[in-house]
């Protein structure tokens, strides 16, 4: 009696034991179609929805929501998934925005969210997308060594019928020390090094055009995109599969043994192609420049290709309407200015910039496109440079002084979701501008009270003629599909 009652408990035992190794796939088993990327792995970089909602309830599992809307969260996500988007892990810093947080305040936020460095994590996006990869990799980068990602997203686990959830559901806190992963993400100084040496490949994974209109030196070129296979599901793309990869990278240099640093405008979408190349093919010397494009840029002493020149690849009928915008404001704001001053003087023309200026911009702004002054040393608040033009203006300040000085500045970039065109024409500061921004000594007195009295924050005094005063700033809202 007592022996069948041991056996029916060994057997007992072994039944779950089998069922949580079955759970969870070992090193080198294939999961559905992903196999894993890693020796010794025991988590694969890529989770097909099928096996996530067989496991959902497994032990030690845990899903991210990555998605950067509360509301969308709010509104249905997977079942027992948390929130945690991209913007949770990053924040400005030297100047540089999207720079990740110090790992203490990494562990801080695993802690919240109830993470445990044996957790099984699931990251998914609304499809196959770099807020996911984004946040995946900052993860692995932290220590957590079991990080997957759902394979086509929300979109996909919808579109297949899978089930959602709108409860906010409490997981109780942890304290989490973690040990970072060494030579995952790379800093100026690094990079700076390899364009000098060659020590190591540059990836640029933005569009077309933002490459075309100025990227680091040497650097090869691949859209993160082309690592997604289409769906038809909308905004379900799915990872391709890793031979295609594997030979497409390779005809580009990039292969296991060669270290390779990627980059995008702010390491957003460039940690798509880390994932890719680092966990998914198995190179281990691939790493993410977490400055990216925004901290090169920033730094107009550094070199960058091609150097001078309108880029390729921008959408001509948008340039057009760009360039003859700055140009109709720039004649329309002097035409009015010399017209006051003939009229009634300095005091007289000084209300152009003060009243006409900003009615005058607006009258050539039109929907989709925006056309404003800008300076970095500020009179009307209107004038006001937003972070790119921050940046802008300072490459145009030191071009400047190097006598380099182009006649304009094009960039197509992403902001806010959508593709815009950046396009830039300096102002210099002619002898007639010295009556209200010259020296402060010699201004005339009642313009100088004016001015005190209408702009206490004024900035925009001590300049001499030949100066850069700023630029025309033209916005243009592209379509996707605009070339």
């Amino acid at each position: 009696m007592r022996r069948r009652h041991a056996q029916r408990i060994s057997i007992g035992l072994a039944a779950v034991v089998l069922a949580i190794v079955a759970a969870f796939p070992v090193a080198g088993q294939s999961t559905e179609s992903f196999p894993t990327a890693e020796l010794g792995e025991a988590f694969p970089p890529v989770l097909s929805p099928g096996w996530v909602e067989r496991n959902l309830h497994g032990p030690d599992l845990a899903i991210l929501d990555a998605r950067p809307s509360i509301r969308a969260y709010a509104e249905g996500h997977l079942p027992g998934a948390r929130h945690l988007t991209s913007d949770n892990l990053r924040s400005s810093a030297e100047g540089v925005p999207g720079r990740v947080y110090p790992i203490e305040m990494i562990e801080t936020i695993a802690g919240r969210l109830g993470l445990t460095q044996y957790a099984r994590i699931v990251v998914y996006g609304e499809g196959s997308d770099p807020h996911a990869a984004f946040v995946a990799t900052v993860l692995r980068a932290a220590g957590l060594q079991h990080v997957s990602i759902l394979d086509g997203g929300l979109a996909r686990w919808s579109a297949e019928g899978r089930p959602l959830s709108r409860s906010l559901e409490a997981v109780a806190p942890t304290r989490v020390r973690l040990t970072p992963t060494t030579r995952l993400f790379v800093g100026l100084q690094e990079v700076r090094q390899a364009v000098e040496n060659g020590s190591a490949l540059l990836l640029d994974c933005r569009r077309r055009e933002a490459f075309e209109s100025g990227h680091l030196p040497g650097a090869v070129h691949r859209f993160w995109k082309e690592d997604l296979a289409a769906s038809e599901t909308d905004g379900a793309a799915s990872f391709r599969p890793v031979e295609e990869l594997e030979e497409e990278y390779r005809a580009l240099g990039v292969g296991p043994q060669h270290p390779t640093i990627v980059y995008c405008t702010s390491a957003h979408t460039a940690a798509s192609v880390v994932w890719s190349l680092r966990y998914r093919l198995g190179y281990p010397e691939t790493r993410l420049y977490d400055g990216s494009w925004l901290e090169w840029a920033s730094h107009p002493e550094l070199e960058r290709e091609p150097p001078e020149g309108p880029p390729a690849g921008i959408p001509l009928q948008a340039l057009q309407r760009a360039r003859e915008a700055a140009r109709s404001l720039g004649s329309s704001l002097m035409g009015a200015l010399l017209r006051e001053l003939k009229a009634g003087g300095p005091l007289h023309a000084l209300g152009v910039c003060y009243e006409i200026a900003p009615s005058i911009a607006a009258e050539h702004s039109v929907e989709g496109m925006t056309v404003r002054r800008i300076s970095n040393k500020v009179r009307n608040t209107a004038d006001t440079p937003d972070a790119y033009e921050r940046v802008a203006l300072r490459d145009l300040q030191w071009r400047h002084d190097q006598g380099k000085l182009p006649e304009e500045t094009i960039e197509v970039v992403r902001s806010e979701g959508r593709r815009v065109l950046r396009y830039l024409r300096p102002i210099l500061v002619k002898e007639v501008c010295l009556q209200c921004h010259g020296r402060p000594e010699r201004i005339d007195p009642a313009v100088g009270e004016f001015l005190r009295e209408r702009y206490p924050e004024d900035q925009a005094t001590g300049y001499e003629v030949g100066d850069l005063r700023g630029a025309v700033s033209v916005t243009i809202e592209l379509d996707d599909g605009e070339e």
